[in-house]
């Protein structure tokens, strides 16, 4: 789906100048990748209870359900971010992803509302490979200006310095990361950026795939929702 940033729903990013901002022209290509199956109980057969619950089939009746739950379970309502999934956040450089998925990961933190639609309140991962601590402080002190909303808790908000732990034992290794993942259990996690996270992203389609699937056994045992910015 296309993320298009409407006129009244500008978005100061406070990189460049006072007045930058994500405008009506600026679209963001959200592309989320396919969902981990939900296993719904089923009120057919034990027989196929038991198979629904080894193998998360899904019966025409399940399916229904599942689609009934709609926007309440996305993290944002009305944006296709459901918990779960692993999403791809995709726009040329110096769009403005760094500081939108910054502020979505303050609104998720605070239960701030992100671009005037209610979230589902939760703690916020960040794992950025781009910044140093100095301009992460920067960015998070913009946008937190722009919201209007006080410091995060450290409980609900927190950020991963690739750049300022790089070196530091096992740091390099993606399964430290996936593992601190499943440790911490966030509603989202931030991944700035995926060419930085994996540069082998662009160059091999089976290095992708790999990649995908391997978020997606995270997201099974962390229940997490994954923002990519690409």
């Amino acid at each position: 789906m296309e993320l298009t940033m409407e006129t009244n729903q500008m978005i100061e990013t406070n990189l460049a100048t006072p007045s930058s901002s994500l405008s009506s022209t600026s679209t963001f290509q959200l592309a989320p990748v396919a969902p981990v199956p939900a296993v719904i109980a089923s009120s057919q057969q034990p027989e196929f209870v038991a198979l629904n619950a080894k193998y998360g089939l899904l019966s025409a009746e399940d399916l229904k359900r599942l689609c009934a739950r709609g926007p309440a379970d996305y993290l944002v309502d009305s944006l296709a971010i459901p918990p779960q999934t692993v999403n791809i956040l995709v726009g040329d450089s110096g769009l403005g992803k760094t500081p939108l998925g910054f502020q979505l990961a303050l609104c998720i933190a605070t239960g701030t509302s992100f671009l005037g639609k209610p979230v589902k309140k939760g703690r916020a991962l960040i794992l950025d490979y781009e910044n140093d601590p100095e301009g992460l402080n920067w960015i998070i002190e913009q946008q937190c200006k722009h919201l209007r909303i006080d410091s995060p808790s450290k409980e609900e908000f927190l950020v991963w310095p690739y750049n300022h732990v790089a070196g530091q034992a096992g740091t390099s290794q993606k399964d430290y990361v996936h593992d601190m993942i499943c440790e911490v259990r966030p509603s989202l996690v931030v991944i700035d950026s995926l060419r930085s996270y994996n540069p082998r992203w662009d160059a091999e389609n089976k290095e992708s795939a790999e990649t995908i699937n391997k978020l997606r056994e995270v997201v099974g045992k962390s229940g997490t929702a994954f923002l990519i910015l690409h």
